[in-house]
C-alpha cells in the first residue's frame, strides 16, 4: 500500500508542469470565434435573403409603375393626335373648303380659301408642317407648304382610306420633304354624301416627341413605334427606323413599295418577343428580355395609343430596378459585420467574466495536485462551475480520507515489521546460543 501512495506522489509532479491556465483561455476564444462566426454566417445569409426578397419585389412593383406609366404615355400622345384629328375633320367639313373642292364655291370661298391658304389660322403654334387638299386624283391642288402642290399623294394609305371614306392616321417621311411627318387625313364630301376631295395635316414630329419626353421618368426610356413595329421615335436616335424584331419579307416589300421610310433599310434591334406581343395585341402588358442592343437584362412594358396603329414601349432595365436591392443589402451587410465586432468585443468581456471562476479553480486544483489537500474552492455561480466546484471539494475530501487512510496503513504495516524485526533478531539470537550450547557438547 505504501507503494501505491508514494506512486501516486510521483505522478502528481508531471500533472503540475502541464499548462492548465492555457485551456481557460482557449475555451473562451473558441466560444467567441463561435457566436461571431454564428453571427457572420446567419448575417450573410439575412442579407442574401434580403437582397434577392427585395429584389425580386421591387422589380414586380416596378414593372407595374412601368405599365401605367406607359399606359399613360399612350392617352397623352393620344389627346395629341384626338386633338388633330378633329382639326383635320374641322378643315374637311368647311362649307367652302367643300365648295372649292368640288368646284361649286363662289368667289368669296374661293378667295378666301386661297387667301388664307387653307386657313393658316387653323395652324396654331405653328404644330403641322404643312396642310393641304388632295383632289379624287390625288394631286395636291392646294397647300400651305408651296412644294406639296402639283405633287400626287395617291399611293399614300392616308389618301386611300380617306378616299374610301375612312378617316385615317398615318406616319411616314414625307418624299416632298424627305422629314418624318405624321398624317390625318380626312374625306371631304359634298352635299350628296360624295367623297370630292381629301383633307390633310401634317404634324410636325417633335410636338409627338415633346409630348412623350415630357412624361418620361428618369430612368426609362420610351419609344414610339408604328404598326409594324418599326421605331419612329426614340431617345437614342440610332434606334428609330429599325424594327423590335424581324418583320416578314411580304410587310417589308409593302413598307418599301409604298415608300413609308424612304430608302431607309429597315433592321432588327433584337426585342423579338416584344414584336411578337404586338402583333397579337390585347392589352397593356409587359415582357422580360435579355436586350441583345445594349447587353443588359431589361423589362419592356407597352401600350396602344387609342384606338390608333401606334404603340408606346416604355424600356427599363432590371439593374436600376433592383439598384435600391443592393444598397439595402449592402447596408445590411454593413450592419451585420459592425454588430459582429460590436458582439465580439461584448462577448468578449462576458465570456472573460463568466470564466473567471475557472482561475480559482485552476490555482485551487494546481494546490491540490502539490499536495495541499486543504484547500476549499468556493464558488457561488448557480450553474455547472458551481457543481464542478461541489465536486472538486468532495473529491478533495476523499483525497484527504484515503491519504489518511494510507498514511495509517504505512505506520501499522511498519510497527509489524519492527515487530517482526525484533522477533527475528529474538531468534537469532537464540540460535546462536543454541549452536554454542551444541559445540560444547560435542567437544566433552
Amino acid at each position: 500500500m505504501y507503494r501505491l501512495f508514494f506512486a501516486t506522489l510521483k505522478v502528481m509532479p508531471s500533472i503540475e508542469n502541464k499548462p492548465v491556465k492555457r485551456y481557460s483561455r482557449s475555451l473562451g476564444l473558441k466560444i467567441l470565434l463561435a457566436i461571431v462566426l454564428t453571427i457572420i454566417i446567419l448575417g450573410l445569409l439575412a442579407t442574401l435573403t434580403t437582397y434577392f426578397t427585395s429584389r425580386n419585389v421591387l422589380v414586380d412593383v416596378q414593372t407595374t409603375d412601368l405599365i401605367n406609366a406607359t399606359i399613360t404615355e399612350s392617352q397623352e400622345t393620344a389627346q395629341v393626335f384626338t386633338q388633330s384629328q378633329n382639326l383635320v375633320k374641322s378643315i374637311a367639313s368647311q362649307a367652302n373648303i367643300v365648295g372649292f373642292m368640288s368646284g361649286q364655291a363662289t368667289e368669296m370661298d374661293m378667295e378666301h380659301v386661297v387667301k388664307h391658304s387653307l386657313l393658316e389660322d387653323y395652324n396654331i403654334g405653328q404644330a403641322y408642317s404643312s396642310i393641304y387638299l388632295i383632289n379624287s386624283d390625288g394631286l395636291t391642288i392646294l397647300s400651305t407648304d408651296k412644294t406639296f402642290e402639283g405633287k400626287n399623294y395617291g399611293f399614300r394609305d392616308y389618301f386611300i382610306k380617306a378616299l374610301a371614306g375612312e378617316p385615317y392616321v398615318d406616319v411616314s417621311v414625307g418624299v416632298t420633304s424627305n422629314k418624318l411627318g405624321y398624317y390625318f387625313s380626312h374625306p371631304i364630301t359634298n352635299s350628296n354624301n360624295q367623297v370630292v376631295g381629301v383633307a390633310v395635316v401634317k404634324l410636325k414630329p417633335e410636338i409627338v416627341s415633346q409630348t412623350i419626353s415630357n412624361q418620361t421618368k428618369e430612368g426609362i426610356e420610351v419609344m414610339l413605334v408604328d404598326e409594324y413595329g418599326v421605331v419612329i421615335y426614340s431617345p437614342e436616335e440610332d434606334k428609330v427606323f429599325h424594327s423590335l424584331g424581324p418583320i416578314p419579307s411580304t410587310i417589308l416589300k409593302t413598307i418599301t413599295e409604298k415608300k413609308r421610310y424612304g430608302n431607309i433599310k429597315i433592321e432588327a434591334l433584337g426585342y423579338s418577343a416584344v414584336q411578337d406581343r404586338l402583333n397579337n395585341y390585347q392589352e397593356p402588358s409587359s415582357v422580360s428580355i435579355r436586350d441583345e442592343y445594349d447587353g443588359e437584362d431589361e423589362v419592356l412594358s407597352f401600350s396602344q395609343v387609342g384606338s390608333l396603329p401606334f404603340y408606346i414601349v416604355s424600356e427599363m432595365k432590371i439593374s436600376q430596378a433592383s439598384q435600391f436591392a443592393t444598397n439595402t443589402a449592402l447596408t445590411l451587410a454593413v450592419f451585420v459585420l459592425t454588430a459582429a465586432l460590436m458582439a465580439a468585443i461584448i462577448i468578449s468581456i462576458l465570456v472573460s467574466r463568466f470564466l473567471k471562476p475557472l482561475s480559482k479553480l485552476q490555482e485551487i486544483t494546481k494546490a491540490i495536485i502539490q499536495g495541499d489537500l486543504n484547500q476549499k474552492v468556493s464558488i457561488h455561480t448557480g450553474d455547472e462551475l458551481e457543481d464542478f466546484a461541489n465536486t472538486l471539494n468532495t473529491m478533495t475530501e476523499k483525497l484527504k480520507e484515503s491519504r489518511a487512510s494510507i498514511e495509517q496503513k504505512v505506520v501499522d504495516r511498519t510497527q509489524q515489521l519492527e515487530k517482526l524485526n525484533q522477533s527475528m533478531t529474538g531468534r537469532e539470537l537464540k540460535m546462536i546460543e543454541l549452536k554454542k550450547e551444541i559445540k560444547k557438547l560435542k567437544n566433552a
